[in-house]
């Protein structure tokens, strides 16, 4: 049998190793930072929980993700033109050293951030330059709503405001869920789309939207729906009852520093799905990190449990099926 040279062999070797390698990496998902009413002494400035976000920053920084997604309410907002500004660039700065070491950041709005005077304008001026997101989102909300590459995934953050409150452009998603050729889909979103604790204001106010978007998340091949709204961690699992086999969780991550909401129901507007509580944290920051093999993804959310220092707890895994060919 023919050999092939040693150098060529370990050209070859190096190169698989490479493809695999670059499927093996870490994201992180939180969102709901903003500042309490009143202010909270040591903590909150200009519309933020600074002390948290510096320490969410040390944390990314320390981690290497190759993204991070806030899933909005990033600061208190309800306010002037000039004083959301204010706010949004306070958070830029805090989040610069993130942006600098070349990790992806995507942040999406929240009820808190589309509420101040002037807010669409100001989003669009503050997230432009290298902090704009990708663009690509659909007509109108281009710097909002968008869809990332990622390696071998499709990142999407669905914007819930404008014509559409409390729901999300279907036609635009369906679109990119279509063309997507990667095995993994991770969609984020503000809004909770079943009920998770406190908030009764989310897509459950528009339930057949909701549940359309639900069943295009379960026909692209996504297995998990992250959002915030309730500033606590809970996992759910949705079920089509009328195909046993399609499952979501749902992740709800509003754990970044906002004050912490106590709740823990599940009894939104629920009809044809069934809904299973899996995972229910209160009282704590934090953030879910992610890492990916190849198709197998493991989610922890991890807890904050002193200044500085976090663990794990909830964690949930999967494999997602290979990409069928287009």
């Amino acid at each position: 049998m023919r050999r092939l040279p040693i150098v060529l062999s370990l050209v070859l070797a190096l190169a698989l190793a490479s493809a695999a390698g670059a499927q093996q990496y870490s994201f992180v998902v939180t969102g709901d930072g903003r500042s309490a009413t009143p202010p909270r002494a040591g903590m909150d400035d200009n519309g933020i929980n600074v002390t948290m976000l510096r320490e969410l920053v040390q944390e990314i920084l320390r981690i290497r993700p190759r993204f991070v997604v806030f899933n909005g309410d990033l600061v208190h907002g309800y306010t002037s033109e000039e004083e959301f500004r204010s706010q949004l660039e306070a958070w830029l700065a805090i989040m610069k050293p993130v942006y600098e070491a070349g990790i992806h950041v995507y942040p999406l709005r929240g009820n808190h951030d589309t509420s101040s005077r002037g807010a669409r304008e100001v989003w669009k001026e503050v997230f432009s330059g290298p902090y704009a997101l990708p663009g690509d989102g659909p007509a109108g909300e281009q710097d909002v709503t968008f869809a990332a590459a990622e390696d071998n995934a499709l990142v999407v953050g669905v914007d819930q405001d404008g014509w559409h409150e409390h729901a999300v452009d279907l036609g635009w998603l369906a679109k990119q869920l279509e063309a997507n050729t990667k095995p993994l889909v991770f969609v984020v979103g503000h809004e909770m789309a079943f009920r998770s604790g406190r908030h009764a204001d989310n897509l459950d106010n528009n339930a057949s939207l909701r549940d359309a978007f639900v069943r295009l998340l379960m026909a692209s091949g996504a297995r998990v729906y992250f959002a915030g709204h309730d500033h606590l961690y809970d996992r759910l699992r949705v079920a089509d009852p009328a195909h046993p086999g399609d499952t979501l969780e749902q992740i709800v991550v509003g754990t970044a520093g906002a004050p912490f909401y106590h709740g823990d129901d599940h009894a939104g507007d629920n009809a044809g799905w069934t809904v299973t509580p899996e995972k229910h944290v209160e009282k704590t920051f934090g953030y879910v990190l992610g890492r990916v093999d190849g198709r197998h993804v493991s989610l922890s959310f991890m807890g904050r449990t002193a200044p500085g220092v976090y663990a794990a707890e909830d964690a949930f895994a999967y494999t997602a099926a290979p990409r069928p060919p287009q």
